[in-house]
């Protein structure tokens, strides 16, 4: 009884008035919840390459200085030797920023600024899920009650259809 008054206050404060409308309900709330999930991802995947740009930057800064000298030097060969490791990050740093069309290199705050948006974002688009999902989780229960309140127990049923008989 106590769930049933639960669930008829829930139905008349959210001005539900059939079975249709608390379906439209439900399927707006995880459509809601759809979209908001897909906006957090995007999100993260521009953050993911973001990150990954700032380090590929970094790393083609702090190398560049050697590249240079490398490309100036008379002897290639005995600079490579001793500068091996740093000139091969430096073409993997430059040849990753290519690909990812970060060329002419984007500054350091802004990208700093970027990430700090995007993380600005992603927190407000958790808090939205948040929301959203508990919405979601109400409606569904909610269903689950109204469906448990309308169908007629199984015991019920069988007893009138002997009473027929």
């Amino acid at each position: 009884m106590k769930r049933a008054a639960e669930t008829l206050n829930f139905l008349t404060e959210h001005g539900i008035g059939s079975l249709e409308d608390l379906s439209e309900r439900c399927d707006g709330a995880a459509a809601a919840t759809a979209r908001v999930k897909a906006d957090l991802r995007a999100t993260e995947k521009e953050m993911e390459r973001l990150t990954l740009t700032m380090k590929h930057a970094a790393t083609y800064r702090q190398l560049r200085p050697m590249y240079d000298q490398y490309r100036q030097s008379r002897d290639k060969e005995k600079f490579l030797r001793g500068h091996e490791s740093g000139i091969i990050l430096f073409e993997a740093a430059a040849r990753e920023l290519k690909k990812m069309g970060a060329v002419p290199l984007p500054a350091t705050e802004n990208m700093k600024k970027g990430l700090a948006e995007l993380t600005a974002r992603k927190d407000l688009l958790l808090a939205e899920y948040r929301t959203a999902r508990s919405e979601v989780q109400e409606y569904e229960t909610i269903r689950q009650n109204v469906d448990a309140l309308l169908s007629v127990p199984k015991e019920q049923e069988q007893q009138k259809r002997h009473e027929l008989e």
